[in-house]
């Protein structure tokens, strides 16, 4: 699975579900699928756990979009519903289940794109509401970053350190480039596993599994990809790393 956002169109019109398709990839997103009926769409949730789901309300087979919603609701994967019918009765069935949005076709791309930043910045916030930045988007195992308009996912495994500066910070990973984000270090710092990442230093976080040597003459340590310095008030805690890797 790449850095995109993942999304899943449940559509049963393929032709609309093809102009949603490619909407979305222009956009820059990654859809996972196009399926037409709830009972083939609740399987491939159940498997592939998607990111976000654009959910046509009447579906092919015996399960309609709200009852799939509705039934996926421990899932917590927001919902986009995007359906023909302009009905309170409706709207208000389809906010039973994991609903962040609603819209009613014809749509284009710019509203398309727009709610979907704003419903991501909702849901993702809900999970974490002391994050700071609402563009950066933190769970359990992954954070999204706003790069140019468009979401994009980080594995927190993936991270080999990350160094800041002033409100900003880079984030290094196998990717050729660095994101970067408009947050603190310190917030980082505190949605990262303290027994997986390490601040060695006030400009620097490091996953502890990627640290390849360690200096304790010169006060530096390596990864793969660069020597990274660390505060001499770290010594103690790295010599512990040391003797729990060994």
């Amino acid at each position: 699975m790449g850095n995109k956002l993942n999304i899943l169109i449940v559509e049963d019109d393929l032709s609309f579900g093809l102009e949603l398709k490619m909407l979305l990839e222009e956009m820059g997103y990654e859809v996972q699928n196009n399926i037409d009926n709830g009972e083939e769409a609740y399987d491939f949730i159940y498997m592939h756990r998607p990111d976000l789901i654009l959910m046509d309300i009447n579906l092919s087979g015996e399960m309609s979009g709200i009852e799939l919603g509705q039934r996926i609701l421990s899932f917590n994967i927001p919902i986009i519903y995007i359906t023909s019918f302009n009905d309170e009765r409706v709207f208000k069935a389809a906010q039973a289940s994991n609903m962040i949005a609603y819209l009613v076709k014809p749509i284009n791309k710019y509203t398309l794109q727009s709610t979907i930043a704003h419903a991501l910045q909702g849901a993702y916030k809900k999970v974490k509401e002391q994050i700071e930045d609402t563009e950066n988007l933190f769970t359990k195992n992954y954070f999204f970053v706003r790069v140019a308009g468009i979401y994009k996912k980080i594995y927190i495994p993936d991270i080999h350190y990350i160094r800041s500066y002033d409100n900003y910070c880079d984030i290094y990973t196998l990717e050729s480039k660095p994101y970067t984000v408009r947050i603190p270090i310190s917030t980082l710092e505190s949605n990262l596993s303290s027994s997986e990442f390490l601040r060695v230093h006030r400009s620097y976080i490091v996953q502890l599994n990627k640290i390849d040597s360690i200096d304790f003459v010169g006060n530096s340590l390596n990864t793969k990809q660069m020597d990274i310095p660390f505060s001499r008030s770290k010594r103690n805690l790295l010599e512990q790393v040391v003797r729990r890797l060994n």
